[in-house]
């Protein structure tokens, strides 16, 4: 554990920004297991998908690619509407 005056603590940096200063708590280490459970449970999915239904490995990777296009141009018009919106409540507000 860092004190004030050791010579191992950053200038400036407050103690309770340390990593060794602050133990795991039990909602931090539920939120790790979930994500490992639900990226297992994905890959158990693909898995599955491939092995047991006969579906192409090919065919997978095709549909993986469409879900990530269809998921970066939904974020791509959401930014376009969120800059369309601020622009115009910025234009309005300095014409009032």
């Amino acid at each position: 554990m860092h004190h004030a005056k050791d010579p191992g603590c950053r200038a400036g940096q407050p103690l309770s920004t340390q990593r060794d200063s602050q133990p795991v708590t039990r909602s931090a280490k539920r939120y790790r297991r979930t994500i490992f459970l639900g990226v297992l449970a994905l890959g158990t999915l693909v898995w599955s998908a491939v092995d047991q239904f006969g579906i192409p490995m090919e065919e997978m990777i095709d549909l993986f690619l469409t879900t990530v296009l269809g998921v970066l141009s939904v974020i791509a018009v959401a930014a376009v509407v969120a800059v369309l919106w601020f622009s115009l409540r910025w234009l309005l507000r300095d014409r009032s």
